[in-house]
C-alpha cells in the first residue's frame, strides 16, 4: 500500500512539471515506468481484497454447512465439535488439547532406557 502511494506521489510530482512544462526527456521515461509500476500494483492489491473476501465467504460457508450437518444429525454434534468446529480464540492450539496423551506416551518411551548406558 505505501509503495502505490510513494508511485502515485510520483506521478503526481511528474504531471505537475508537465502541466507546467519543466518535464524533461527522463522524466517522461520515469513516468511511463511509474505508471506501469501502478498498475501492477493496483493488480496486486485488488487480488489481496479478492482473497480476503473469497476466505471470508469460504468460513462462513463452511461454518453453515456443519450447522446444517449437526441439525440433521445431532448424533454426531459431539464428534464434529471435537474434529471440525473451530476452538474459542486464535492462534495455534496447545499440543497438549488435540494430543493429550503425547507427553505421557514419551515419558513412558524414555524413562526405562534413560540410565541402560552404564556411562551414566
Amino acid at each position: 500500500m505505501e509503495d502505490l502511494n510513494i508511485v502515485n506521489e510520483e506521478i503526481a510530482r511528474i504531471d505537475y512539471l508537465r502541466n507546467n512544462r519543466f518535464v524533461t526527456d527522463e522524466d517522461k521515461v520515469q513516468l511511463k515506468l511509474l505508471k506501469k509500476n501502478q498498475s501492477t500494483l493496483r493488480g496486486q492489491l485488488k487480488r489481496l481484497k479478492n482473497a480476503v473476501i473469497n476466505s471470508r465467504k469460504y468460513r462462513k460457508n463452511k461454518k453453515r454447512k456443519i450447522e446444517e450437518l449437526i441439525n440433521k444429525h445431532p448424533e454426531l454434534a459431539a464428534e464434529l465439535e471435537a474434529t471440525v468446529i473451530q476452538r474459542p480464540g486464535s492462534g495455534r492450539p496447545r499440543l497438549e488439547e488435540s494430543q493429550p496423551m503425547l507427553l505421557k506416551t514419551i515419558v513412558d518411551i524414555v524413562a526405562p532406557e534413560s540410565c541402560t548406558d552404564q556411562r551414566r
